[in-house]
Parts: C-alpha cells; sequence; structure tokens
C-alpha cells in the first residue's frame, strides 16, 4: 500500500514538473511588475528591486532557501533582514556571514549581529588591510610589514560586497555543492536603514550557474582564510520538490 501511494505520489509530482515546464516556456521574459520599482517572474519570484523594493527581494529569497543562505555583507542593520536570518537557523538551515569588521562596531550593526550569533549564527568579521597613496607609482599600495611610509596617509580596506547566496552546499570534504535552487542576490544595496531610507540602491536576483559558483566560491575561500570552520549543509527544513531553475529551462 505505501509503494502504491508513492507511486502515486511520483506520477503527481512529475505531471506537476511537467506543466511547470510548459507553462515557463510560454512566459520566459515575460515578467511582471510588483510594483514601480519591482518585478517579479510569472512564478512569483521577486527578480529585481529598487530601493524600498530592495528588501523583498532578499526577503523572497529566505523564504524560499531549504538548504542554506550564506551573506557577505558591509552593512547590516536592518531588524527584518536579520530576523530571516534568525529564522532561517531556528529552521535548521546552514546560515553564516562574512561581515565589515569595522561597521560592525557601530551601534546598528552591533545590536543586530549580536541578536543573530545569539542565535546560533556563526559570523566573521573581516578587516582588509591598509593601503597608501604613492606619488611615485600614482597608485594605492599595500602598507607592508615595514610599516607606513613617512609622510604618507594609512587607508584601510572596506569589506564591501552586499551579496546573499540561497541554498548553495558545503559538502564535508569542505568543497561546494550546487543545486536547481542555488541563487545569488545581490546590488549596490546595504541591507541598511540608511540604504533603504536614501532609496538608491538596487539588487538583482540570478539562478545562473556559473555566477552563481563564482560568488559561493570566493564565500568560501574567504570564509577558509578566515578560520572558519567546515559546516556540512544539513537537509531541507521541509519535505520540498527542487524544480529546474528558469535558467534551466531557457
Amino acid at each position: 500500500e505505501m509503494h502504491s501511494e508513492l507511486a502515486l505520489l511520483r506520477k503527481e509530482v512529475n505531471s506537476m514538473t511537467e506543466q511547470r515546464k510548459a507553462w515557463l516556456g510560454n512566459t520566459i521574459g515575460t515578467d511582471g511588475e510588483l510594483s514601480s520599482s519591482a518585478v517579479s517572474s510569472r512564478d512569483g519570484r521577486v527578480r529585481a528591486g529598487i530601493g524600498q523594493d530592495c528588501v523583498p527581494a532578499l526577503l523572497d529569497g529566505g523564504d524560499r532557501a531549504n538548504f542554506a543562505i550564506w551573506f557577505l555583507c558591509y552593512v547590516l542593520d536592518l531588524p527584518e533582514i536579520a530576523e530571516m536570518l534568525i529564522e532561517g537557523k531556528r529552521d535548521g538551515l546552514d546560515v553564516r556571514g562574512l561581515v565589515d569588521a569595522k561597521q560592525a562596531k557601530n551601534r546598528g550593526m552591533k545590536t543586530q549581529l549580536e541578536r543573530i550569533e545569539g542565535a546560533g549564527v556563526p559570523i566573521i568579521r573581516i578587516e582588509p588591510e591598509s593601503y597608501y597613496f604613492s606619488k611615485e607609482s600614482d597608485d594605492y599600495e599595500k602598507v607592508g610589514p615595514e610599516g607606513l611610509p613617512a609622510g604618507r596617509q594609512a587607508y584601510q580596506g572596506h569589506w564591501h560586497f552586499k551579496c546573499f547566496l540561497f541554498d548553495c552546499l558545503q559538502c564535508k570534504d569542505g568543497t561546494l555543492e550546487l543545486n536547481s535552487s542555488s541563487t545569488l542576490v545581490k546590488g549596490s544595496f546595504n541591507p541598511s536603514k540608511f540604504s533603504r531610507a536614501v532609496g538608491n540602491d538596487e539588487v538583482t536576483m540570478t539562478q545562473r550557474t556559473s555566477i552563481v559558483e563564482l560568488f559561493a566560491k570566493h564565500f568560501l575561500k574567504k570564509w577558509k582564510e578566515h578560520g572558519g570552520p567546515v559546516i556540512v549543509t544539513r537537509g531541507p527544513k521541509d519535505e520540498v520538490c527542487t524544480f529546474a531553475s528558469d535558467d534551466e529551462l531557457g
């Protein structure tokens, strides 16, 4: 009886998959507007946002995540983004981040990071190296072990990323594994109250494998370089079926 039920369920899922492929095949390139500054695909996915509509694009990624949420942030002080990360951790997802060490000391970001870390999310604070302007080379050069040359001013670098990776998996050997739900949301938008208030930033979402892989590999590389442990990504928070992405169907 159980085998019969599983066979019926499998048949239903396969039928739904074929229907979705046919449907998406007729709607690729016909994205709809959520508002004057946000666009979604016909399957309801928020694909881009400008200004205050950047936040829904990030939250949409979090709502759909079933395995992991990785983030690389210069500034992060929006309570709703912090809550998204906390809820992901509670649901058993692999949630972790790399943030700018200097910005992490500011009150708003410090408060949200304490909330996130208090929920068990590991966060590494990255302090980039310092540089000075060389008149001889007419360019910026790294401050070496010998220190800053006389008469020069040091400028600390920034960890200036604004990226969220969803459903990228780390294997036992530390390598990266992607699947059809692996997603990247990035842009000029800092997940901060100031960026939201000003409204002059944007984000876009992509599931194109080559682009997601580029950023996910960079995340794992920097995670390892700064002492982050291998965290084997666990299974999904729900019993869900993962369908092919729009890019795969295109």
